[in-house]
């Protein structure tokens, strides 16, 4: 949870959303209760530093999750709890009639384009995702794993496409799936995790998995769609263990800064871009301290448009904050001197050299 809350906390925009939720200190309602609570852990990871404390406490968070003692203790996959974590702030930001910054931020589209190739006739479908799923198993990259992602299938035999027409009936067809939009966060979930079916258990992959530090994308994209920006790697999100336990911790380059930093629950360190991107790839790069037998691989990788790291995002400093909360929380800052017992409130980050780019095949030629 803690490398999670670093990598959101780090996207000002991010912040800018939660701290514009209206919240309020008395009588919170059920759709206030965990967008107050981050609202309250975002502000202290920005100002308790001042005050000299080193840590900020995370207990009223989980509370407002419904979590006890028992459930803390249990490790909780990142993607997982990012589903629950934003799909809770959706549903108190349509409740409170607030614009919906989770998808603004994070919301992306596919487009399926399925084209017969005997009869004249063709089908589009649309879906939507907030974190991309990317194969790693038999990829090594992940412009491999993109490659692999939009690669044209073709649909004949036995698996001919239904095209529920009565005049056409089942066709051959080319099928091939391609980004009609892009969001200005892209999350990337490495698929580390397999049902392995002799063995009838999860396992997770340790093998080599390279990404870069910039990304370009219009290779990927439909036709017709706005040809997206470059992209720059901000977080890896690291897994050390195996399918059945382990630990996570998070490597964040911040705005502004040119350093990276290791985020592991309350300790913080600064740290070469190597350690931060390329020992995380896994397989002849990992280094590292072997938890549950096996050093940290990257699971989750955090992409921000390359327009975004020049543009300041208004009230992301927490003035955005419905002004009593603003206050209480400064009063109870200068009170407390900030609590322990959860992420750290150090802030920090760095730049990276980019990584040669790969391409693939337009769609259709």
């Amino acid at each position: 949870m803690n490398s999670l809350l670093q990598t959101l906390h780090h996207l000002p925009e991010f912040r800018q959303a939660i701290y514009s939720i209206p919240t309020q200190l008395d009588n919170t309602s059920a759709v206030e209760l965990v967008p107050l609570e981050l609202q309250r852990v975002f502000y202290e990871l920005q100002y308790a530093e001042a005050t000299g404390a080193s840590e900020v406490g995370t207990e009223l968070l989980t509370r407002s999750f419904g979590w006890g003692r028992r459930e803390v203790m249990v490790q909780q996959d990142v993607q997982e709890f990012a589903r629950m974590l934003c799909d809770a702030l959706q549903s108190s930001m349509h409740a409170l009639a607030v614009p919906d910054g989770i998808a603004s931020l994070f919301e992306g589209r596919t487009s399926s384009l399925t084209r017969c190739t005997r009869v004249k006739f063709e089908s589009e479908k649309e879906e939507r995702f907030y974190d991309l799923q990317v194969q790693v198993q038999g990829c090594s990259s992940l412009h491999a794993a993109l490659r692999a992602f939009v690669r044209e299938e073709r649909l004949q035999g036995d698996n001919k496409y239904n095209t529920r027409n009565p005049d056409l009936g089942r066709q051959d067809a080319r099928r091939a799936m391609r980004f009609k939009h892009l969001p200005p966060v892209l999350q990337m979930h490495l698929k580390r995790f397999e049902y392995d079916y002799e063995s009838g258990t999860m396992r997770k992959l340790q093998q080599e998995f390279a990404f870069p530090t910039k990304l370009r994308l219009h290779r990927y994209m439909a036709h017709g769609a706005d040809p997206p920006s470059e992209y720059v790697l901000q977080a890896v999100l690291s897994h050390a263990g195996d399918a059945g336990s382990g630990h996570y911790v998070a490597y964040v380059r911040p705005r502004g800064e040119q350093t990276w930093y290791e985020f592991d629950d309350t300790r913080v360190t600064p740290v070469r871009e190597e350690v931060a991107v390329r020992q995380q790839y896994g397989g002849r790069y990992a280094r590292g301290r072997a938890v549950f037998g096996a050093p940290p691989n990257a699971y989750m990788l955090v992409y921000v448009r390359k327009d975004l790291e020049s543009s300041p995002v208004e009230g992301s400093d927490g003035s955005a904050l419905p002004p009593a909360v603003m206050r209480a929380f400064e009063q109870q800052l200068k009170r407390s001197g900030g609590r322990g017992g959860g992420a750290s409130s150090r802030r920090k980050a760095a730049s990276a050299p980019p990584l040669a780019s790969d391409v693939v095949d337009s769609l259709f030629d």
